[in-house]
């Protein structure tokens, strides 16, 4: 049992984007990133295709945003749905 050792809070965020979808959709993908994101750094643990996908797992290690991160693609519907599961030692975001 918990006994309220945790305290949850719930935050939601859309992005809507001014572009063409298929210009988006190609960039939202954690190999992709490197071509667009300054600094972007990740380890791919499981991927089927090679590239973002349901099921896609990686990491990522950035200091400012607390402990390693790992990634899952919890919802994949080209090109119009994306989601991800973050998870660390501290937190789960979804």
């Amino acid at each position: 049992m918990l006994d309220g050792m945790y305290e949850g809070k719930m935050v939601s965020e859309t992005m809507k984007l001014e572009y063409p979808i298929d210009d988006i959709w190609r960039l939202l993908c954690p190999v992709s990133e490197y071509d667009w994101i300054p600094g972007w750094e990740c380890r791919i643990v499981h991927t089927e295709s090679g590239t973002n996908e349901l099921g896609c797992v990686f990491q990522t290690d950035f200091p400012l945003d607390g402990p390693t991160d790992t990634w899952v693609t919890s919802v994949f519907e080209p090109p119009s749905r994306l989601e991800f599961i973050r998870t660390n030692s501290m937190r789960v975001i979804r």
